[in-house]
Formats: C-alpha cells, structure tokens, sequence
C-alpha cells in the first residue's frame, strides 16, 4: 500500500521532471545541431531506487547515474566503499577539484582564483623571505668564526712564543739573582775594604800568592758580629799547570805562610777528566783572617 501511495506521488513529479528534458535536449539539438544519445543523472536524487525506470524519455536516450570515480585508485578500502556508495553525490565536487585555471570553465568566486594563483608562489616566498632573514645570522656567524680563528691562531703563536722563550727568561732570572749575590758580596768587601786598611795588604797579597796556572774567579768573605772572620775563594786550575792536586796542595801551604792568614782549609776540589778543556778543575778555599 505505501509502495503504491508513493508511486502514485513521484509519478506527476517523473513526468513533469522527464518532460523538462526532453524540452532541453531538443532546445540543445535545435541550436547546436547535435544529438544527445544519453542522460547521466547525478547528485542525491540519483540515488532514488527504480528512478532510471521511472524517468519516461524517448526510446533512442539512455539513462545512467554517473559514477565519477570510475578508475581512480584508492589509498584505502573503506573509503572507496565509501565514495562508491555515495559517488553520485560527488559528481559537482569531483569535478571542481579536477578543474584547472586554462580550462575555461570554473565556478570558484573571483577572490578565490587570485588566492590560488598566489598560494602557488607561497611557498618560493616563504623561502626567499626565509633566506634573507637568515643571510644577517650567516654573515655574522661566518666573521665571528673568521675572527675566533685568528684569535686562536694568535693565542699558538704566544704559546709557541713563551715555550721558545720562557727558558731564556728562567736562565736571565736565574743569572740576575747570581749577579745580586755577586754584588752583595762586592759590596762588603768594599765597606770592609774602606773601614779596615788592612783589606788593603791583605787584597795584594792574595794577587801575589796566587801561582801561575790558577785563576780567581770569586772573593767573598764571612761577617760575624760585624767582624770578618774569613776570605773564600774560588778559582779554577788551567791546564798550563802540571798537576790539579798538587797545584790545590801547593796553594794550601802558600796560604798557610801568608801572615794575612791563617788556617786554609780545602771546601771543594773537583778534577775534570775532560783533556780537551783549557781548565783541568775547579776548586773552594776557606782562610781564616788575621787582624
């Protein structure tokens, strides 16, 4: 019964539909000259059952509902089950998405075709923009890397500076300090030599007790209580002599016969065993002195 109720609705509603295109085809065929062999219904209304049937056209007029996602490939199953069941519906959007700007036809308003066309140069301005905001950070980064590199070239040049020199320095210190010792020593014998007149025979007799073949090459002295006690000497044994030992003996004895001093002792005596030198030894002698 309700079959029949809805036939008897859709049957005036078919006929006037059915009579609308026959009136478009032949006002179609009238202008154009061309025949129409099918009619393809889209949209939700083709989905309506038995609605092929129900359309009443002439006998040379096929009806089909299009599908217009025949042979296009889907990623998944369940959407092409999907776009299947409902491909009529689909018709308009499918073919507004496959439309292109050269094509001469698109239904799109005129605001949004300017947006496309500008979005395609979207990104190639992205990128430009993207660039010259970051050439500044890559050209200061490339100075700033030149510069540390010449501050660490010249932070090995220093390091290879002070490792070439810093022993020269270390040596400079060292014979400044012997030097200070030198004078200090220098220097009392001065005072002593001005306070006392007898530093004056004392000095001379040194000059003439020393033998040929030696050499003197320091005098310092020991002050106790503002008194000097005893003369040091050093001095070193040439070659021109015939023997270290006894040329060390013999300036003993010289030393004890002297009346400007007393009590010689022997501190160091050290023999080279180098004959290639001009000095065979060093040696260290303490006196006592007389006043």
């Amino acid at each position: 019964g309700d079959l029949k109720r809805l036939e008897m609705v859709m049957r005036p509603v078919m006929e006037k539909f059915s009579t609308e295109i026959i009136r478009s085809i032949r006002f179609f065929k009238d202008n154009t000259g061309c025949d129409i062999s099918a009619v393809l219904l889209a949209g939700g209304g083709a989905l309506l059952e038995s609605i092929q049937q129900r359309l009443v056209l002439p006998g040379n007029l096929t009806v089909e509902v299009i599908n217009p996602f025949d042979g296009v490939e889907f990623a998944k199953d369940s959407v092409r089950d999907t776009a299947m069941k409902w491909a009529p519906r689909f018709a308009v959007a499918f073919g507004l998405a496959l439309i292109r700007d050269h094509a001469g036809i698109s239904l799109l308003p005129e605001h949004v075709k300017v947006l496309k066309k500008v979005s395609r140069y979207a990104p190639s301005a992205v990128a430009v923009l993207l660039l010259a905001g970051f050439i500044p950070f890559t050209v200061g980064g490339i100075i700033r890397a030149v510069a540390v590199r010449e501050k660490q070239q010249n932070l090995e040049k220093y390091r290879q500076f002070l490792a070439k020199y810093t022993p020269d320095v270390n040596r400079a210190e060292s014979l400044r300090a012997e030097l200070r010792k030198k004078n200090i020593a220098l220097q009392t014998i001065r005072t002593q030599f001005l306070r006392e007149p007898l530093w004056h025979g004392m000095l001379n007799s040194i000059a003439g007790l020393v033998p040929q073949g030696v050499r003197l090459t320091s005098i310092s002295s020991d002050e106790k209580r503002g008194t000097f006690r005893s003369v040091v000497l050093e001095g070193v044994v040439m070659k021109t002599a015939d023997n270290f030992d006894a040329t060390v003996n013999s300036l003993l004895k010289i030393f004890a016969s002297s009346p400007f001093f007393k009590n010689p002792r022997l501190i160091k005596a050290e023999a080279s065993s180098d004959e290639n030198k001009k000095i065979i030894g060093a040696f260290t002698i303490e006196c006592e002195i007389v006043y």
